[in-house]
């Protein structure tokens, strides 16, 4: 029976080969075979854990093509949903003028097009209350918020009352404001002709009726109010600079005093109504389920992570940034990156308390440059490729830009050439772990620096290994103790075997 069955099989095979030849005989490009949608389904990335623990974010997508949304699903249960979609979220920049020396030498097809719109580097922030990604060389901020929808429109409603009532007041003063303006003789009507239409604006748009259900104004309505506010204080801040020329004229001398009063008054309403216009803007972002695109340069922002609860850390132009998106304040932390020179900046290294950033200087200027061709395209390129030996730096700045200029930290001169793995700080937030390995990898030192920047600073040497071989990968791990700066974690093959020490 069993012959009987392999013997049904073969022929059912050997039918296939010679009446369905089409089906073996299909061209399969490379492209065809790596394509999405994967044979095994599009498996979710860059997935990161909230610090809370409550919540996992992830890139991927249902339908399995590119782009990749963003996801978040709590660590309790439940579904995970869509927090960013990535294709709506695209915003499209300025193309860079078309060179004819490209064409038919770069190619994007639609598949690398969508995979230009994925979001990338999702963090979440300290607290677990914000995440930022970068999407199309530009920083997005997405505030999950705390408090449940009721409480957020509550809190929403009472500042937007505030800027309403601040806003109807300057519109009643306005009037006034103006008339004592042209009785002292300070300016004719005619000046202030287009000051009067911006109040009739103003007063127009406070005067609508509300048109949802609950009697609220829509986001429009509070949004011509908002516009309109700002448009009149614009057009009276000429008339309330200190500088101006107030006439001395006994016979308008009544009416110059109402003036001044008048001013003093609408200068102090304008503060209210900034200060209102601030709070409510607030509560609208904290409101906002809407990412937030916090830059939006011409270069591209990359490497982007959370210092602390509201300020961004990231690189642009091969220099590292920090971006405090409530002060709305950015200092640029480190000024020696110049690719014309071939000076680049790496491996920042914020303390857990983000007061200090320790990074990476390498100086590349004495490379030599080697011309490779790329015989796969349609026109020959040559890239360039540099080689040789790099100089390298330990540079501390504060964060808040207080320096002028970074020190650096000293550490014995290597002998032969080297290059720096890493450096990392130490619990206390003031000393420095430095690993350096020798180019030959037969040598690697860790150093100690001791209160990095104080008068009593020192630089211990921990361990120095060497090995005639080579010092392997796995051996080069070193943690420092999270909880007691004079203890550091690493591994070692002194022994012959791969340790912890």
């Amino acid at each position: 029976m069993l012959k009987i069955k392999l013997f049904q099989i073969l022929a059912l095979c050997l039918f296939t080969f010679a009446f369905c030849p089409a089906t073996f005989a299909q061209t399969l490009t490379v492209r065809d075979i790596m394509r999405e949608p994967s044979l095994a389904g599009m498996r979710p990335d860059s997935e990161k854990l909230s610090p809370d623990g409550k919540f996992v974010i992830f890139a991927w997508n249902a339908e399995g093509k590119e782009p990749r949304n963003l996801y978040i699903v709590s660590t309790g249960g439940g579904e995970p949903k869509i927090i960013v979609d990535a294709e709506k979220n695209f915003e499209l920049r300025t193309p860079a003028p078309e060179s004819k020396l490209n064409y038919g030498v770069i190619v994007r097809d639609d598949f690398i097009k969508a995979r230009e719109k994925n979001l990338g580097g999702a963090d979440f922030s300290p607290n677990s209350k914000r995440i930022l990604f970068t999407q199309n060389g530009d920083i997005y901020v997405l505030d999950l918020g705390v408090k449940s929808n009721a409480e957020q429109i509550q809190i929403l409603d009472k500042n937007w009352l505030k800027v309403q009532d601040a806003s109807q007041i300057l519109s009643d003063l306005t009037p006034k404001l103006i008339k004592s303006a042209q009785a002292s003789g300070i300016s004719s009507l005619d000046n202030y002709l287009d000051t009067i239409d911006l109040y009739s604006k103003l007063l127009s748009d406070l005067k609508q009726s509300p048109q949802n259900e609950k009697g609220i104004e829509t986001e429009q309505q509070r949004a011509d109010i908002l516009q309109s506010t700002r448009d009149l204080i614009n057009a009276l801040n000429p008339l309330l600079q200190p500088q101006i020329k107030i006439p001395k004229s006994d016979l308008n001398k009544n009416f110059i005093k109402l003036f001044i009063q008048l001013a003093d008054e609408a200068t102090g309403i304008i503060n209210r109504v900034d200060v209102a216009t601030a709070d409510y803007n607030s509560a609208l972002q904290n409101f906002s389920t809407k990412p937030r695109r916090v830059t939006r340069t011409q270069g591209a922002e990359f490497a982007a992570r959370w210092l602390d609860d509201a300020t961004i850390l990231y690189q642009s132009g091969g220099n590292f940034y920090a971006l405090n998106i409530e002060k709305t304040a950015l200092v640029q932390l480190s000024r020696e990156a110049n690719p014309q020179t071939f000076i680049s900046v790496s491996s920042a290294a914020p303390t857990e308390d983000a007061t200090l950033l320790a990074y990476i200087v390498s100086d590349s200027s004495k490379q030599r440059a080697l011309l490779v061709p790329n015989y796969l395209d349609e026109f020959v390129q040559s890239p360039t490729f540099r080689r040789g030996f790099t100089e390298q730096k330990v540079f501390v700045v504060k964060t808040d830009g207080s320096l002028e200029k970074p020190f650096e930290i000293k550490i014995p001169k290597a002998e032969g050439a080297s290059y720096l793995r890493g450096v990392d700080w130490a619990a206390d937030n003031r000393s420095l772990i430095v690993d350096r390995v020798d180019q030959d990898t037969k040598r690697r030192q860790l150093f100690y620096v001791y209160n990095v920047g104080g008068k009593d600073e020192q630089t211990i040497t921990i361990t120095e290994e060497t090995d005639d071989k080579w010092i392997g990968g796995l051996s080069r791990i070193v943690e420092a103790n999270p909880k007691d700066n004079s203890q550091i974690l690493f591994a070692s093959e002194r022994d012959g075997y791969n340790h912890l020490y």
